[in-house]
C-alpha cells in the first residue's frame, strides 16, 4: 500500500496518494507494525507538503521520527529530520529550516549515509545563498558535489552543478559558472 502510494506521489497524484497512505497509517497501526507505521506516517507527510497542508506534514514526520528514534534508526531519523526541514524551507521559514539540516547531516553522517550527507550539504548550500553567504553556499554545495561524484549520483551532482554555477555567476565569477555549465550539459548528454 505504501508503494502505491509512493508511486501515486511520483505521478504528482497526492491527494490519491494521501488517501492510500493514509489507509496505509491506519492498518500499520492496528497490526502495531512500528516500522510500517513510521514509513507511512514519512510518507503520508510528503503528500501532505506537497498539498500545501504543511502542519500535517511537520506532524507526521515528528511522528515517524519519533518511532524510528525508538528503534534506533538513524537514517531514517535523518531522513524525516530532512523531510521537516525541506517543509519548513517551502514555508520560508529558513530560521527553522537550517538546524534541521544540520541535526540530519550529522545523523547521515552517523549513519554513514554518504548521499544523505550530500542532500543535506546541497540544502545549506542553498540555505546560506539565500541569506547572501555566497562563499558558505559555494564550500557547501563543491562538499556535496565531490559526495555525488564519488557516489555516482549524476542527477543529484547535475542539480548541484546547477546550483553552484548560479552562485558563482551572482558572485561575478563568470567564467567559472560557465565551466560548471559545461559540465553539467556534459553529464546530460551522457544521460
Amino acid at each position: 500500500m505504501v508503494n502505491l502510494g509512493n508511486a501515486l506521489n511520483i505521478q504528482d497524484r497526492y491527494a490519491e496518494a494521501l488517501d492510500v497512505l493514509s489507509e496505509a497509517v491506519g492498518l500499520r497501526g492496528d497490526l502495531g507494525d512500528e516500522r510500517g507505521l513510521a514509513t507511512a506516517l514519512m510518507n503520508a507527510a510528503a503528500a501532505s507538503r506537497d498539498l500545501g497542508n504543511f502542519e500535517v506534514a511537520l506532524a507526521d514526520n515528528r511522528r515517524a521520527r519519533a518511532i524510528f528514534e525508538k528503534l534506533d534508526d538513524i537514517r531514517f531519523q535523518a531522513v524525516t529530520t530532512t523531510n521537516m526541514a525541506v517543509t519548513h524551507a517551502m514555508r520560508n521559514e529558513l530560521g527553522e529550516a537550517e538546524p534541521l539540516f544540520n541535526q540530519a547531516l550529522k545523523l547521515y553522517q552517523a549513519a554513514g549515509d554518504r548521499a544523505g550527507e550530500g542532500i543535506a550539504l546541497h540544502n545549506l548550500g542553498f540555505l546560506a545563498a539565500e541569506r547572501g553567504d555566497l562563499i558558505g553556499a559555494e564550500q557547501r554545495m563543491r562538499s556535496a558535489l565531490s559526495i555525488f561524484r564519488d557516489t555516482g549520483q549524476r542527477s543529484d551532482a547535475g542539480d548541484v552543478l546547477k546550483d553552484l554555477s548560479q552562485i558563482l555567476d551572482k558572485a561575478g565569477r563568470k567564467d567559472e559558472a560557465k565551466a560548471l555549465e559545461a559540465e553539467l550539459a556534459a553529464l546530460q548528454q551522457r544521460g
